[in-house]
This record gives structure tokens, C-alpha cells and sequence, in this order.
């Protein structure tokens, strides 16, 4: 991994998770690598390597630390290309790009409230309760997609703890009483990393989602916060939507899906 800026909003990551979405960290006993995990949520953005080399014995740990808990193996990693390294000859990869982009908040507005949201509620709590829990699980079209969401996502936000040097801010928008939208900005030695950002799908293209990024950014500058990060899908109406509250690309890492977890 490069040891740059971009390590230190992976450490942001790692860190602002680590008891919601990431249940632990398993250190790789002879170097720096690290495999984070979810006993919840099985997806591989949530269970990857975060590792500095992909010597044989590394992907070796990789494979293994998956198996134990039952996952899917896959590697963070700064750059396309897993499929290059002589460790991983054999093993069919599947890359998905994400994009990492931060912002200024020194630079960021309190944006005007859409015309469909009539109130919110901010809470600081690390579970953020039942209205935004329904939000988070009807944000798609697809009933299998939000099935997806109220299995596992919505139960690790009902169990999620905070470590003792993150704080979290979670919004949730009303139409009426209805809970129609909502996001979450965790907070950690002056980062605020935007999460959990939605709109139930008959409020979506109303520009929900950009005014509750922005609500929870402004909380978290006035807490202390100097600069946001997100990740989001790369080259798509996420990402345009935060480049237009001010947020640019600083990196595209991938998530190396290891799909038959063995070598030839």
C-alpha cells in the first residue's frame, strides 16, 4: 500500500467501522497486513486484506484468514493489476474499482432543505435507530437488493459500537412522518467520512441526498472535522453528485475478488 495521504484515510476507514460494519482486524503475525472482517455482513467490501506485498506467503495468510471465517478472499489494493503478481497465477480475479474522494470542508455551504423534506433529526448515538433503519432498507429498486440491505446491513447498524476516539453524526429526513432519506458522517482525528448516504426510491433525483451529505459534513466541520472522504462506484450519478457538493477523486483503489480461492 503507498504511504501516503491515501494510507491515512484507509487507517480513517478502518477506524471509523471498526464495530459497525468491521467486527475485528486480524494482524498477519510476520509483517504490517491486516485482514478485516464482518461476522455480519458477507459481502467483500467488508472482508478484504489490506497488505504491503503479495509475496506467496502473504496470499497464503489471505486465503486462510477468508476460510476461517468463512469469506469470500479478497485484497484491497492502491492499483488495478492483482492479476499480474506470480502469487495469484491460477486464481480467476474479479477487480472492483472503487472511487476514494475527499473535500474540503472549510469550502462546503449549509445547503438549502429540498422542497420534499418538511424535518430531520440528527442523532449522535452509534446505532441510529429504528426511522433510519427502515430508510436503509428500501434505498433500491430491487426487492432482493433491500432484502440484502434489511438482512445484514441494517442489523450491523443495530449492533454497531464506536471506538473511543470516533464520534458519528446520523441524519434522517421526513416527508410528514414519513422517513424518506438519510446519511452518516463518523469522525476521527479531524476526518469526517460520509457513509450510509440514501433515498427511499420514490424520493430519489430530488437532491436529498446531496443536502443530507452536506448536513452531516457541517455538523462534523463544527466538531472539528477538516477535511470528508467517501468511496462510491466509479463513473456513475454518485460520483457526479459529489463532485458537484465539491469532492474530487484522489484515488481508485480495487477490491481483488479471489473467486475460486486457490492456486494451480
Amino acid at each position: 500500500m503507498p504511504t501516503d495521504h491515501f494510507s491515512t484515510l484507509v487507517a480513517a476507514h478502518q477506524a471509523m467501522q471498526l464495530g459497525c460494519y468491521f467486527s475485528a482486524v486480524d494482524p498477519y503475525p510476520l509483517g504490517n497486513s491486516q485482514y478485516l472482517w464482518s461476522d455480519i455482513v458477507p459481502d467483500p467490501v467488508w472482508n478484504f486484506a489490506v497488505c504491503h506485498d503479495l509475496s506467496t506467503p502473504v496470499v497464503d495468510w489471505i486465503l486462510s484468514s477468508a476460510s476461517s471465517h468463512g469469506r469470500t478472499p479478497a485484497i484491497f489494493w492502491p492499483r488495478a493489476g492483482l492479476s499480474g503478481a506470480p502469487s495469484l497465477k491460477g486464481v480467476a480475479i474479479s477487480e472492483v474499482p472503487e472511487r476514494w474522494m475527499t473535500a474540503d470542508l472549510n469550502q462546503i455551504d449549509l445547503p438549502v432543505r429540498p422542497a420534499p423534506v418538511s424535518r430531520y433529526e440528527m442523532l449522535s448515538s452509534a446505532s441510529p435507530g429504528a426511522s433510519f433503519e427502515r430508510v436503509f432498507g428500501q434505498l433500491f429498486t430491487s426487492d432482493s437488493v433491500n432484502e440484502h440491505f434489511r438482512a445484514v446491513y441494517v442489523p450491523a447498524l443495530r449492533k454497531a459500537v464506536l471506538s473511543s476516539d470516533t464520534e458519528v453524526v446520523h441524519l434522517v429526513a421526513y416527508h410528514e412522518d414519513e422517513p424518506i432519506g438519510c446519511a452518516s458522517a463518523y469522525i476521527w482525528n479531524g476526518l469526517a467520512g460520509l457513509y450510509n448516504v440514501g433515498t427511499i426510491a420514490p424520493y430519489q433525483g430530488k437532491r436529498i441526498g446531496s443536502w443530507a451529505s452536506l448536513q452531516v459534513l457541517c455538523h462534523a466541520r463544527s466538531a472539528g472535522a477538516t477535511e470528508g472522504f467517501l468511496q462510491c462506484e466509479v463513473a456513475t450519478h454518485v460520483e457526479r453528485m459529489y463532485t458537484s457538493i465539491g469532492f474530487a477523486a484522489v484515488a481508485t483503489p480495487v477490491i481483488g475478488v479471489l473467486n475460486n480461492g486457490e492456486r494451480d
